[in-house]
């Protein structure tokens, strides 16, 4: 399968608009050469010293793996589980002999992920490195290392990095999935043929969203903080969303899965806030109850937009309603696009280049990374 990038349409060199448009091609990349990528991995996963995996990760790295989750472990037909490395390095009680951890950062630097990685070599579990530096630590410490094969981007916010982490995983489960006999072929078939059509559907996303961004450009350029809520697998994307804007736009930015918002994080809302909602399909009582929360909030703040697929009824001129494949678990490839291109975006208008971190000898002083 072939495609051709996406145009950057920008006059500067946003290099997180330029990756953005990279996605397809490099998502289609992965699934073509997923079973060189993935082969020996799935060897791990399917021998008989692995009963349950445990993946460890920060930030985008942790996002990417809760969206699919529960994905792979229907999958797997076993227990996975996402934890952020620290809480992995601080528990009391060991986890059991068949656990297989798999640590993830795109860059290969994160110190919690590589401390969560040396804890449980010392407690004699296989260990696996997900990463897109083969030269990193992340890459030599563990027992094996899988690439997330995105190519090289230079920019503190990571984006089409996250679309191949969420890939490599989700591929994982259906290569497992299909060895151990739990996919048949014409299954397995099925939903190759439903990740292409994802796939080459993201074009359309990124140029309709990117519309969609521009013409409220003025709203996001001034928002003094905003919210994203999702449901399903797209409380993953919410995150991700929320911690994008946060780096580049630079204003408070926070995902929240929806049932939680409404246990008490409503009551901070007020003419200002700016609100987005994910309305995913696959969920139909809980789309029908983020469309009314959305209605009642729009009562309280002009500025809510909905972002799902053509079939759901406009209520606002803001809504971006795009013609989507719209998956009930592959959509978190289509729903991810204008979050990020809010971050890729947005910060031109404010004067940030949204490639570069704020600061950027923080983790050097912090001493978060490897150098």
């Amino acid at each position: 399968m072939k495609m051709e990038e996406c145009k950057v349409k920008t006059q500067v060199d946003n290099k997180v608009r330029a990756y953005i448009g990279e996605t397809p091609v490099v998502l289609s990349r992965i699934l073509e050469e997923r079973q060189s990528i993935l082969s020996e991995l799935v060897d791990l996963v399917t021998g008989q010293d692995v009963s349950n995996i445990l993946i460890v990760g920060s930030g985008s790295s942790y996002h990417s793996a809760v969206a699919v989750q529960a994905f792979v472990e229907k999958s797997l037909q076993m227990a996975v589980k996402v934890q952020y490395p620290t809480r992995f390095t601080n528990e009391v009680i060991a986890p059991e002999k068949g656990t297989l951890v798999i640590g993830i950062s795109q860059g290969g630097k994160s110190l919690s992920t590589l401390r969560a990685i040396s804890k449980a070599q010392e407690g004699g579990l296989k260990t696996v490195g997900i990463t897109a530096t083969k030269d990193s630590e992340l890459a030599k410490r563990p027992d094996l290392f899988v690439p997330i094969a995105c190519g090289e981007e230079q920019a503190g916010a990571k984006t089409k990095g996250v679309a191949a982490t969420m890939l490599t995983l989700l591929l994982l489960g259906l290569e497992v999935g299909k060895k151990q006999g739990y996919y048949e072929e014409q299954a397995y078939q099925e939903w190759i043929r439903k990740i292409e059509a994802t796939i080459e559907n993201l074009p359309v996303v990124i140029a309709s969203a990117e519309s969609w961004v521009n013409q409220y450009m003025n709203e996001f350029s001034v928002a003094p903080q905003l919210m994203v809520i999702g449901y399903g697998p797209h409380y993953a994307i919410a995150l991700e969303g929320g911690l994008k804007i946060l780096e580049t736009v630079r204003i408070p930015a926070l995902g929240y899965e929806m049932e939680e918002y409404m246990h008490g994080i409503y009551n901070c809302i007020n003419e200002d806030n700016h609100l987005i909602f994910l309305a995913s399909e696959g969920a139909a009582e809980e789309q029908r109850r983020l469309l009314k929360m959305r209605k009642f909030l729009g009562e309280h703040t002009l500025k809510t937009y909905v972002i799902g697929g053509k079939d759901i009824q406009r209520e606002s001129g803001r809504d971006l309603l795009m013609p989507l494949v719209n998956d009930p678990i592959l959509s978190i490839f289509e729903y991810l696009i204008p979050l990020q291109l809010i971050a890729a975006l947005v910060p031109l208008k404010k004067g940030i280049n949204p490639a570069i971190p704020k600061f950027t000898s923080f983790h050097q002083q912090m001493g978060s990374k490897l150098q």
